[in-house]
């Protein structure tokens, strides 16, 4: 139960502009919005949605963490799981309240430590890692609510994210190139192809930073 007990001795703290951003936001939901906006400059791997029902009154955050040829880990997530509800609680000052838990992963043997650490039964074998609460909470204001500086912090989270933006397109289309060296045809638009973009906007987007396809594939 790893996952479980590191998740119930670490407390969230603010160590990135993310986390700062979303204790200077208005309210609770926007303080969700602002972790999926700029989820992956935390990781690259996150699949994060925050999800609300206009015939329910209950809210969903979605946290699934995804790498390539893994599955749903499950240490990890019980651990992650954890940290966004006390980090929720930190941000409602106390209120949230959690209403239902999901995970990806298969139910273990044992669920007494679940029970006691989250207050309810999780759902297992989920299609989502999901966080579910009365969606009431989202309207709540935040007291550490400051828009000058979450202006600001948004501004810097934009200009990190679209700096990642640009390096992952460049790794992506460095490793599609590579597996197709020596075995397959790998030009510009078979690469475009599996990456799930049209041949032009990739050409288009490596234009903009100064790159050429010829120059990526002889690095």
């Amino acid at each position: 139960e790893i996952g479980l007990h590191l998740g119930e001795v670490m407390q969230p703290r603010p160590m990135d502009v993310v986390s700062y951003a979303q204790q200077a936001s208005s309210t609770v939901r926007e303080a969700l919005q602002v972790f999926v906006r700029w989820q992956h400059i935390l990781s690259g791997g996150f699949a994060a949605r925050l999800l609300e029902n206009e015939q329910s009154d209950q809210a969903c955050l979605v946290i699934d963490l995804n790498y390539q040829g893994i599955d749903s880990l499950r240490q990890q997530m019980e651990c992650l799981a954890q940290l966004f509800i006390k980090q929720l609680s930190v941000l409602s000052d106390g209120e949230f309240q959690l209403s239902g838990l999901s995970f990806r992963h298969a139910q273990p043997a044992n669920l007494s430590e679940h029970r006691r650490l989250f207050g309810l039964s999780a759902q297992f074998s989920q299609p989502h890692d999901a966080l579910y609460f009365p969606q009431a909470l989202l309207a709540r204001p935040l007291r550490s609510a400051n828009r000058p500086i979450f202006r600001l912090l948004c501004a810097h989270a934009e200009q990190l994210l679209a700096g990642l933006e640009e390096n992952q397109l460049l790794n992506r289309l460095r490793y599609q190139i590579g597996l197709r060296l020596g075995r397959e045809r790998g030009d510009l638009r078979a690469c475009a192809q599996a990456m799930d973009l049209p041949a032009a906007s990739l050409q288009r987007v490596l234009l903009q930073q100064g790159q050429g396809f010829r120059a990526v594939r002889e690095e």
